[in-house]
């Protein structure tokens, strides 16, 4: 074996590629979201998806999860995807990080206080108000595809009411 072969050789430092820290990003950008819009699976999703959204959608094809539709009071309805067995608590924390997402990508630093949402609405799919955190949704008969919306919580003499036609509008 030869010393020369084994040895790499150097290039001269004028064929040397440097690249600058902001256009590796705008590179590696690039590249991601050509591969992105490339698969099938994924190309649904925005330009610059989290790991998240992506591990949400394969789930979602594989079937491990569902998709709940969760209607606003402005008629805005936000797919949140969720796995089977999840609970209403699940669900809720599954929209926070919706909204929260879906502000950040708007550019809208508007903070939203979830205790206070959650104090003062509920989730109902139908005729049934998810008020256990602790209930799984295939309990509440919850399924793909399944709509759920806000109501109003009114509190009197240190029971629940719960209106039919209130909504959040957050």
């Amino acid at each position: 074996m030869d010393l020369e072969e084994s040895v790499p050789v150097e290039k001269p430092e004028a064929e040397k590629v440097r690249f600058t820290h902001n256009e590796l990003l705008e590179i590696t950008n690039k590249t991601l979201s050509d591969l992105i819009s490339c698969d099938s699976l994924i190309k649904d999703l925005p330009h610059d998806p989290t790991l998240d959204e992506i591990n949400a959608q394969l789930a979602l094809h594989h079937g491990q999860s569902i998709t709940v539709i969760v209607k606003k009071d402005n008629n805005e309805k936000l797919p949140i995807v969720v796995h089977h067995g999840a609970t209403v608590s699940d669900l809720k924390k599954a929209i926070r990080r919706y909204v929260a997402l879906s502000l950040r990508r708007k550019g809208d630093n508007t903070k939203i206080s979830w205790k206070y949402v959650w104090k003062e609405n509920n989730l109902k799919s139908g005729s049934v108000i998810l008020e256990e955190d602790r209930a799984k949704l295939n309990d509440c008969g919850i399924v793909n595809g399944s709509k759920v919306t806000f109501v109003k919580r009114f509190r009197q003499k240190n029971s629940i009411k719960y209106s039919k036609s209130k909504r959040v509008n957050y």
